[in-house]
């Protein structure tokens, strides 16, 4: 069982008569295919070869080798995800150390069973009090949506401190490496070498160096998961056996799908009924009730266009009434932590409804249909179009788009969205929703104030959901609703 902790590619070790000799690792750069165990092991007979090797290989494997000596050592190699996670900080020989790191395994155990991972490996290094966490996604059985998988694991665990609150080190790392099991008989493990996983490991040491939360991405990775995700500009890493810094870049946040109102009655009927059973034990339930269930032309008709409410669920029957009556709409909804400082990011898939994309749709159809929103609508600022492309991902985002979005450009971006929403609401009537607006960037919030200010008099009306706490925003959200 040692073997698959110890070895990497162009070492074996086995555990009567010590490590076995090394590959020139040259020979193969991490992709060796059709090993010939003579290379290994050099002038030794194949006697030897086949006992040093038999106890760490698949049964049938080490019954193939004895039998044809001759034949290329068959290693079977998939294109694997890996995903390390180190965290500081854990002394495990204190209980409660060792809470922290069970709760935590089994976060990651219910994150990776739905994302077709597994968590390969733990080991602890007590030179510095950090533990090792070793995601594989494709390791049993590969599929096209390994590394999206991965990078949303990953997501989903980044913002989960340890018991000093030190945010864990993360990094993806993907490529061709041997997967299958070793050991006797008696006791088999499935192990995966390569490396891909070396690096892995690697920039998740090193990325600590270039600030908390930074989650490094491969560029292999990144290539394989398109415009699905949204990742910050080119990272360079030294590591210690690299004659140059590897290229990478790291994830900020998963790219906001489309949301119409359609979509968000589909997805939160269930919430809404939720919702309803606990107002109707409460004795404020009518007044909630009456609020949200006015109709869209006393809504309209009123003074206030900026609803405030604890939770998204509470704007569904508004959101019914409102398609009965001929109006649209779309949801965005922000993200926490470190997703919260990607400007725009509930913008994203609330604009992608409001143009009307759908996840079905081909880029050439969102595309068109970008163009003749804008050409219609906002047609003198035709020449921004480019930037809503890239927004909500049809085009790659070029260095730096999202902070000169949120800075330089802040002014022009934001009188291009106020024009645009003028448009589509005088065609129909619009019903925006923000839900978890708490989480809000700073240029989201900017954009918000100003189209609430600028389209006061256009039949469209601000749905946001939000906990209060937050002292700035929640003054800033006042003021907005009156």
């Amino acid at each position: 069982p040692q073997a698959a902790q110890r070895a990497a590619w162009g070492e074996a070790v086995g555990g009567v008569g010590g490590p076995l000799k090394r590959a020139g690792r040259s020979d193969y750069s991490g992709q060796p295919a059709n090993l010939n165990p003579a290379i290994f092991f050099g002038d030794e007979d194949y006697v030897s070869v086949y006992n040093r090797l038999a106890p760490y290989l698949p049964p049938m494997l080490a019954q193939k080798l004895k039998l044809n000596p001759d034949a290329s050592f068959p290693a079977e190699f998939r294109r694997v995800v890996n995903v390390f996670i180190i965290l500081p900080d854990l002394d495990l020989t204190r209980e409660a150390s060792l809470n922290v790191l069970r709760d935590y395994y089994a976060t990651l155990q219910s994150v990776c069973s739905g994302l077709d991972g597994r968590v390969h490996q733990i080991t602890a290094n007590s030179a510095d009090n950090s533990v090792c966490l070793h995601l594989t996604f494709g390791a049993l059985i590969s599929n096209s949506e390994d590394a999206e998988n991965a990078l949303q694991a990953a997501l989903a665990v980044r913002d989960l401190a340890g018991s000093s609150g030190a945010l864990p080190a993360i990094s993806i790392a993907s490529g061709n490496v041997f997967t299958g099991s070793i050991g006797t008989p008696a006791c088999q493990r499935y192990t995966v070498l390569g490396e891909a996983v070396k690096l892995s490991r690697q920039l998740a040491q090193a990325a600590p160096e270039s600030g908390p939360g930074v989650l490094p991405v491969d560029r292999y990775t990144r290539e394989r998961v398109g415009l699905s995700y949204i990742f910050g500009d080119d990272l360079s890493i030294k590591l210690p056996d690299q004659p140059y810094p590897v290229r990478t870049n790291p994830l900020l946040a998963r790219r906001p799908q489309p949301s119409s109102l359609p979509a968000f009655l589909k997805e939160n009927q269930k919430e809404n009924q939720k919702e309803n059973q606990k107002e109707n034990q409460k004795e404020t339930a009518n007044q909630n009730a009456a609020e949200i269930l006015a109709s869209p032309l006393e809504l309209l008709a009123g003074k206030d266009r900026v609803i405030l409410q604890p939770a998204a669920a509470r704007f569904y029957p508004l959101a019914q009434e409102w398609l009965k009556s001929g109006g649209k709409g779309a949801v965005g909804t922000c993200q926490p932590n470190a997703a919260s400082a990607v400007p725009y990011l509930a913008w994203s898939g609330l604009l992608g409804g409001l143009i009307g994309l759908n996840e079905t749709d081909s880029r050439t159809e969102k595309a068109a249909k970008l163009s003749q929103v804008v050409s219609r609508f906002a047609p003198e600022y035709a020449r921004y179009s480019g930037w809503l492309g890239q927004l909500i991902g049809l085009a790659p985002e070029e260095p730096d788009f999202r902070v000169k979005l949120g800075g330089p450009w802040r002014e022009q971006f934001t009188a291009f969205i106020g024009e645009l929403l003028r448009g589509l609401a005088q065609v129909n009537p619009l019903l925006i929703i923000l839900n978890n607006f708490q989480w809000s960037d700073e240029p989201g919030l900017y954009l918000l104030e100003q189209v609430v200010r600028e389209l006061a008099a256009e039949p469209i009306i601000f749905c946001l959901s939000l906990r209060r706490g937050n002292s700035a925003v929640d003054a800033r959200l006042n003021a907005l609703a009156g």
